[in-house]
């Protein structure tokens, strides 16, 4: 366990102090940030940090600008000159930090304004796996137009003329310069909430008298985020029974947020993103014809080798390997136009590698893989690519390549549509999609139970989205 306190200088040279609490073997870390006025120190944050920590998740309360012992505040009271945007920063320097560190898989956190802060940094950032806003400022021009409301034009004269306002409600009590009112101008959160594209998640007391419910209902409905209505409870969930239903909702959703999920897609090419059944099937019949294999001429028949590495069934039926790779790779390059990229993968393709490494594994050739590539602008779309000049063996090209990058198995899934695709995986301990639009039906396919099956390519987006929940 990395246990410690941490006091580091954000881009604007501000402090940012904070406690760093790992377990060992952690690899997500939920960044915590307390609401207006308050500190790290939340009765809440530190239950989370002790149950999130005992289900080996690390976390970090920190205190952001004007806020907290580093601004010369014991407990409740924030400096004058803060703002918006220096508390932004100070969000941004913790991520920082802990990525430096290796901490990549993180999700946010915030209370009240600790929420409005995580969600502008979320919108900034694609690289949360969540945000979770309690009680949030969904709506910060709204709910200070209604703080200065009533004699509204006097009380911003008078703020922009003294450089000073002084709030005094709600038990609360603090001076903010005029700084902080323009600053604010600059955060329509609406428009930044649709830039989010991690999922969110909102817990809001239908009784609040802080930050009114129905900017959380608005918020939610304009950026699809699910909201969880804490029933009869205030701003602070002072009744003990809003307490634990908000901290029970809280952690569930972060637990289930943590779990491994899919991060790596390993396609195959032929009969996947590329068209090229009738070619392969065209260049078999020549090959048979030339080295004088006798062999069933039908599509049926050459869709029935794939039940097997086509290698082996290759050989099975007489061929003679010692120069035939040369020979297919020069049909193939000869009659490339026959090879068609499948309607929709292209911005399949385009969309998936957004959130997730993309991976290319054929039992083709590197040659024609990417006089593929370049035909159809697929250019930085696969991080990896792994063809038969590596292996004929596609079972062992992912297994090498699983254990060149010590992927977990469980955050990786393929790609296929024939049943040696399906055969591969499973000896891989992954598990698979299979394709109905490729070299084998349909109905072959699902008689050796792939785990998952597309009927149409946006189906691979799906399903993937629906096992990362």
């Amino acid at each position: 366990m990395t246990r410690k306190n941490i006091l580091i200088k954000d881009a604007l040279g501000n402090k940012v102090s904070g406690v760093l609490s790992i377990p060992k073997d952690a690899s997500f870390v939920v960044v915590m940030s307390h609401g207006f006025t308050s500190n790290r120190n939340s009765r809440l944050y530190i239950q989370l940090e002790k149950e999130l920590n005992a289900k080996n998740i690390g976390t970090v309360r920190y205190e952001y600008y004007g806020h907290g012992l580093a601004y010369g505040h014991k407990k409740r009271g924030l400096s004058n000159d803060t703002t918006i945007t220096k508390t932004v920063e100070s969000l941004k320097s913790i991520i920082k930090y802990l990525r430096q560190r290796g901490y990549n898989r993180i999700g946010l956190v915030g209370s009240s304004f600790g929420g409005l802060i995580s969600l502008i940094v979320a919108s900034q950032d694609k690289k949360f796996e969540f945000l979770l806003l309690r009680s949030p400022v969904t709506n910060v021009i709204e709910l200070w137009n209604e703080r200065v409301s009533g004699s509204k034009n006097k009380i911003l004269h008078e703020w922009k003329n003294n450089d000073i306002f002084h709030y005094n409600r709600e038990e609360v009590e603090y001076d903010l310069k005029w700084e902080f009112w323009t600053d604010m101008q600059k955060y329509n959160m609406l428009k930044i909430g649709e830039k989010i594209s991690c999922p969110i998640f909102i817990v809001h007391g239908d009784k609040d008298e802080i930050v009114p419910i129905k900017y959380s209902e608005d918020f939610s409905k304009t950026v699809g985020a699910r909201l969880k209505i804490i029933k009869g409870s205030n701003h602070s969930y002072s009744n003990p029974k809003n307490f634990i239903e908000m901290k029970s909702s809280i952690k569930d959703f972060v637990l289930k947020q943590t779990e491994s999920k899919i991060k790596t897609i390993i396609f195959d090419w032929n009969g996947v993103i590329g068209d090229s059944l009738a070619l392969d099937h065209f260049i078999f019949l020549q090959e048979c014809k030339r080295d004088g294999v006798k062999a069933p001429k039908s599509l049926a028949f050459y869709r029935n080798l794939f039940n097997e590495n086509i290698f082996v069934s290759m050989k099975k039926l007489g061929f003679v390997f010692d120069d035939m790779d040369e020979k297919y790779k020069q049909l193939y390059q000869k009659h490339i136009s026959m090879s068609k990229i499948f309607p929709g993968m292209k911005s399949v393709l385009r969309c998936l590698k957004k959130k997730y490494s993309l991976v290319l594994i054929t039992s083709n050739y590197q040659c024609n893989v990417d006089s593929f590539i370049k035909k159809y602008k697929l250019e930085g779309v696969f991080d990896s690519i792994l063809t038969a000049d590596t292996s004929h063996s596609k079972e062992a090209n992912i297994k090498n390549f699983l254990i060149k990058l010590s992927l977990k198995k469980k955050e990786v899934i393929t790609v296929g549509d024939t049943v040696m695709d399906i055969k591969s995986a499973r000896k891989n301990g992954l598990k698979i999609i299979s394709t109905v639009w490729g070299y084998q039906s349909k109905r072959t396919l699902v008689a050796n139970n792939p785990d998952y099956v597309a009927n149409k390519p946006e189906d691979i987006i799906k399903i993937i989205g629906e096992i990362n929940g």
